[in-house]
């Protein structure tokens, strides 16, 4: 923004036409590497929050789960109890199997 400013001064200072038309094209180009560079910068804040606030549900749930005593166990491990619930079932028990840990 800087260089932006000093090229507006020395466009007020300069009596020549072709200079003059330099100053201001420089200006506009300068503009509008700035303008591209902060899209890109909004950009990568946008996508950088997304993923932060997907962080985030995760956490929020995880700790949902962890308040409601559902402890989340690796696939055979819930694989095991699923087994070990239907061979109760067989036997007539109604009983939850259950992890201590």
């Amino acid at each position: 923004m800087k260089q932006y400013d000093e090229l507006l001064h020395r466009l007020k200072d300069t009596e020549d036409v072709v200079s003059a038309q330099e100053l201001i094209d420089r200006a506009i180009a300068y503009k509008k590497h700035m303008s591209t560079k902060l899209q890109r910068k909004n950009l990568e804040i946008q996508i950088r929050l997304n993923e932060i606030a997907a962080d985030l549900q995760e956490t929020e749930q995880r700790i949902s789960n962890l308040k409601q005593h559902r402890f989340s166990y690796p696939s055979a491990v819930q694989l095991l109890m699923s087994r070990v619930e239907q061979e109760l079932l067989k036997i007539g028990r109604t009983a939850k199997p259950r992890i201590f840990v």
